[in-house]
């Protein structure tokens, strides 16, 4: 759990040193304070102008101090004795959180008291470490040397080499995507992890200092070689439906069609993670996946699934007609649908309407769309028998 130093709110004054910042009568005048869950795969924190500044984490704080949570910033205000945020909270597990940011990192509003410490006394939850990405900073060293010495400990800086995260996270993916391919079973959870840990990296460094080595989206700066960019997330999954096919042409028919199922709420589920996203378009932007895979999709279900026709509802107006003899029909708009009579009256008896079409050839049409399956309405894909 980290907090970058002025990132969500001026919450500390520039006055004294490390610990007078983070102890200042400003900062503790806040109910709680803002920080980020982050871990190997997706380590997204928030930044000021583009730029990381003093990272504190913080660990052993009691569960209930947790006021406010959600997979992107809340735009919270904690300076009066409730927590208020503008945008809807979202509760996941610590295990799931990193899973579902995409809005850059997430943000835990956490109460300042250590109420952990046992003490009736008020005490501030004090930082555990200093944080710092792929090299160590003089403001980050002062900041651990401040504090070590006026809470009577020393304050480690941990050195975190995102670009070895990034790496590691791609052997996982690879791993996915071979086992996937090469395994007797078609497991489409495999490509649920694909899509979650390709996108975490992207989410944590979409405007990193280590975007364009890593992503290469930006248009001024655009490397569709850099490891992580879209187009080899989509290439993968061409490489999963390929796989798929291929199987189902092996005769695993049932198991390919409920893979692709498997496959398409995996991709769904990725783009509803885009919870700031506010159309599906943009969702689908956001999340990388194109178009064509969709496409691929539904023609490979359309192309292997038989559609299972469900049965057709009686249909009873000719059964009402009939029961209407000598009764006046009103409201019914005739020029579309008869055609027998050239000048049509305002209303027709029944005796008149059954004249005026053929009830045998409509009978007979009914029962061709039983015995033949032409209702087109409700369809579903199962095994197909292919050859």
């Amino acid at each position: 759990m980290v907090s970058l130093l002025g990132a969500y709110r001026e919450s500390s004054t520039t006055d004294g040193d490390m610990y007078d910042r983070w102890n200042t009568s400003q900062m503790a005048s806040n109910h709680a304070l803002c920080y980020s869950l982050i871990n190997q795969s997706n380590p997204g924190t928030a930044m000021i102008s583009g730029k990381t500044g003093v990272i504190i984490s913080i660990d052993g704080f009691s569960p209930e101090a947790v006021s406010a949570e959600a997979p992107y910033d809340l735009c919270s205000d904690n300076r009066q004795n409730t927590v208020f945020t503008w945008r809807q909270q979202r509760f996941f597990s610590a295990q799931n959180m990193p899973n579902q940011t995409r809005g850059m990192y997430s943000e835990y509003d956490i109460e300042i008291q250590d109420v952990l410490s046992g003490s009736d006394k008020y005490k501030k939850i004090q930082p555990a470490t200093i944080i710092c990405f792929e090299e160590v900073d003089e403001d980050s060293i002062r900041a651990a040397i401040e504090l070590g010495k006026k809470l009577g400990h020393p304050v480690p800086i941990e050195l975190i080499d995102r670009r070895e995260l990034a790496q590691t996270e791609m052997m996982h993916i690879t791993e996915a995507l071979n086992n996937f391919k090469t395994g007797e079973t078609i497991d489409p959870a495999l490509v649920g992890e694909i899509i979650t840990r390709f996108n975490n990296v992207r989410n944590a460094h979409r405007f990193s200092n280590l975007s364009d080595e890593l992503l290469g989206e930006n248009k001024q700066n655009e490397n569709k070689d850099a490891p992580f960019n879209i187009e080899h997330l989509n290439q993968m999954l061409k490489e999963c439906l390929a796989s798929v096919e291929q199987k189902i042409r092996s005769g695993q028919v049932q198991e390919g069609l409920e893979a692709l199922e498997g496959i398409k709420t995996a991709i769904s589920d990725e783009r509803q993670r885009a919870f700031l996203m506010p159309t599906m378009y943009e969702k689908q932007l956001w999340t990388g996946i194109d178009l064509d895979i969709d496409y691929t999709l539904d023609e490979l279900q359309r192309t292997y699934g038989k559609p299972i026709v469900k049965p057709i509802e009686e249909i009873k107006t000719l059964e009402i007609l009939s029961q209407m003899q000598g009764q006046e029909l009103s409201s019914v708009t005739f020029d579309a649908t008869f055609g027998k009579i050239e000048t049509m009256p305002e209303q027709l008896s029944t005796e008149q309407i059954m004249q005026a079409i053929d009830v045998t050839k409509i009978k007979e049409s009914i029962a061709e769309i039983h015995s033949q399956g032409f209702y087109q309405e409700n369809k579903s894909y199962d095994e197909r028998t292919y050859c």
